[in-house]
């Protein structure tokens, strides 16, 4: 993401980290997910869906952010 954030401009560069449930091997995947949005410098959360609500995580990329991370 670091190269992301570092990027000149106004363009908004949105990121959609999806984790899945379950075990492989000895790595646990634990179905936290979000949408971030990187413009001009910044981060903001859009959204987060946590491991404990099963639903599908929508976002109106119109409305305001959530948080801002940097």
């Amino acid at each position: 993401l670091k190269l992301l954030i570092k990027v000149k401009g106004e363009d908004e560069i949105i990121i959609i980290f999806y984790n899945r449930i379950g075990t492989k091997e000895e790595v646990t995947y634990t179905r936290t997910n979000v949408i971030i949005s990187i413009k001009g410098g910044k981060v903001f959360v859009y959204k987060v869906l946590s491991h404990k609500v099963k639903n599908v995580l929508v976002v109106n990329i119109n409305a305001p952010f959530i948080n801002k991370l940097a």
